[in-house]
């Protein structure tokens, strides 16, 4: 049986490994307020344990099987773990640590290889279908902090997290500009603490509508996924977009996630042009964001 470990399940999991930074991860792993590991019990032992955001928040792994159980054990162990995953907000998974080296044939339905490099030309890190999710790997340098103004084109843009006394006059902003749809999701970053959405200004305030000019949001539609990135047609042209998702992937990455997905693109040849780490993810349409495929274009150039 595969369920949620629970935290008197943590001897038998001890069991299971034999060096120390393994233990140590498996006892923060169920010590945590949310328990982050499945397990898989027979006759009230555990065979095996996989945890789970302990490589990283959205990471799946490291898993450890006791020996001789693995060929069954295993799939149903990474199942498990995705499931909770699921249901703590995450869409997608990265498999890393011992164990998992082949999690593609594990579950085949549902994993896909990340590729070591990536192709260099955007139509070979492309995927067929009207949209896709984007994976991107974050890397270390988005961990620096990014200066709250910017030059876009003639413009000084400024970069702002709203306060709680924002929240209403902002999401009736973008319920103006972009519908109701994203204003829904500005309305649940509002919720999260700290704040996840960034809205871009050219006066450095957020009380003067005329001054704003777009935002980007994320973990709104999962955990670790970016949300709306959106520009008045004013501010459209420019490297705006860019900095905004910049902005958004090092506010990820601070978080603790060592990837970003980008989610429901379009036209994405343009972002997998400027993002040469990025590919479109097999099989992500239409999955978390069902549209009608006649409202997006399928490519671009």
């Amino acid at each position: 049986m595969c369920r949620q470990a629970r935290r008197t399940d943590v001897s038998d999991a001890l069991a299971l490994v034999t060096d120390a930074p393994a233990a140590e991860q498996i006892r923060f792993a169920l010590a945590a307020d949310s328990v982050r590991a499945a397990v898989t019990v027979q006759d009230g032992k555990v065979l095996g344990c996989c945890l789970y955001d302990a490589m990283g928040k959205g990471t799946v792994g490291p898993l450890y099987v006791e020996p001789g159980a693995e060929d069954i054990v295993r799939p149903q162990l990474l199942r498990s773990a995705c499931r909770a995953m699921l249901r703590a907000g995450y869409w997608y998974a990265l498999a890393e640590g011992p164990g998992l080296a082949d999690c593609p044939a594990l579950v085949p339905d549902a994993a896909v290889p990340v590729p070591v490099v990536p192709a260099p030309q955007p139509s070979e890190r492309d995927v067929p279908g009207p949209w896709a999710d984007l994976y991107l790997p974050l890397g270390e340098e988005l961990e620096q902090e990014a200066a709250d103004h910017v030059q876009a084109g003639r413009r000084t843009v400024h970069i702002l997290r709203p306060l709680a006394s924002h929240r209403i006059p902002l999401i009736r902003w973008v319920a103006e500009e972009f519908g109701e749809g994203w204003a829904s999701e500005v309305e649940a970053a509002f919720e999260r603490q700290p704040v996840s959405v960034l809205f871009a200004t050219d006066n450095g305030r957020l009380d003067q509508s005329q001054a704003l000019l777009g935002f980007t949001a994320w973990g709104v539609s999962a955990l670790g996924m970016t949300g709306p990135t959106a520009l008045r047609p004013s501010a459209r042209g420019t490297q705006l977009a860019m900095v905004l998702t910049d902005r958004c992937l090092r506010e990820l990455r601070r978080d603790g996630y060592p990837y970003a997905i980008l989610g429901g693109f379009g036209k994405r040849r343009g972002a997998l042009r400027e993002l040469p780490s990025a590919w479109a993810i097999p099989g992500s349409y239409p999955a978390l964001f069902p549209r009608d495929p006649q409202e997006v274009a399928g490519v671009d150039d």
